[in-house]
């Protein structure tokens, strides 16, 4: 079943091309599931469930390059490929990221930070496994500020860009540290806790690697700080 999804600006996917993604992947799953949407907050891109021979399955409409600002969609996938084998990857089924779709495991529910699971301990082991990744696709931040200055510059509100300005200025502060795979993007509705593990107990997964690279750990390291309240000595630790 495709659904007939209105169309609206934040997601720039006309409703032709939502009909031609889902069946392109209903194509690849020889199968016409009944894809349901999946709420959008804090997401540019579509996203559907669905179940299918046992399994339950996410798919993913990429949002177009203006609206997923910054976002390198061939970048996103040599990084998902790279990283399958860890237990707390997305498990990917196809990525053919130049027709703008991706079908990946159903991870289950992003936990809370007001819930009775505490997933730093998880999430700090799970940052230490990816900061030994040195190598793979990189990023240029000085271009990227740049495009983001561009943009910015644009607009007639002038607060964007006196904080992007800060943004800079504390980048050129950081002090140096080896570069390593850096998530960009850590905060509780990019975790899961999934629940079908063969252990029994609740595996963590990370998910939306769309703006990850080989870049500074600090990014993550604030994020860790800020969301997870993760503690001086801890980031120390990684």
């Amino acid at each position: 079943m495709t659904p007939d999804v209105p169309v609206t600006a934040a997601c720039a996917l006309t409703a032709r091309s939502i009909r031609q993604r889902i069946g392109a992947a209903n194509a690849f799953l020889r199968a016409t599931p009944d894809w349901h949407p999946l709420p959008q907050a804090g997401s540019s891109n579509r996203l559907y469930r669905s179940r299918l021979r046992g399994q339950s399955w996410v798919l993913r409409l990429n949002a177009s390059s203006d609206i997923a600002f910054g976002v390198d969609r061939e970048k996103e996938a040599q990084i998902l490929a790279s990283i399958q084998d860890y237990s707390w990857a997305p498990q990917i089924r196809h990525n053919p990221w130049q027709e703008g779709w991706c079908l990946m495991a159903d991870h289950g529910q992003s936990p809370s930070p007001q819930g009775d699971v505490d997933p730093t301990t998880d999430l700090l082991r799970a940052v230490n496994q990816w900061q030994q990744i040195t190598r793979g696709p990189g990023i240029d931040y000085g271009q990227l500020l740049d495009q983001y200055r561009r943009v910015l510059n644009a607009q007639p509100d002038g607060l964007a860009g006196t904080l992007l300005a800060r943004l800079s200025a504390g980048f050129e502060a950081l002090p140096g540290v080896r570069d390593c795979l850096t998530h960009h993007d850590l905060h509780w509705g990019n975790l899961c806790q999934d629940s079908s593990s063969l252990t029994g107990e609740p595996n963590l997964v990370v998910l939306d690697w769309e703006y990850a690279a080989i870049g500074t750990p600090w990014f993550d390291a604030a994020s860790l700080c800020h969301h997870f309240a993760a503690t001086p000595a801890q980031i120390a630790a990684l």
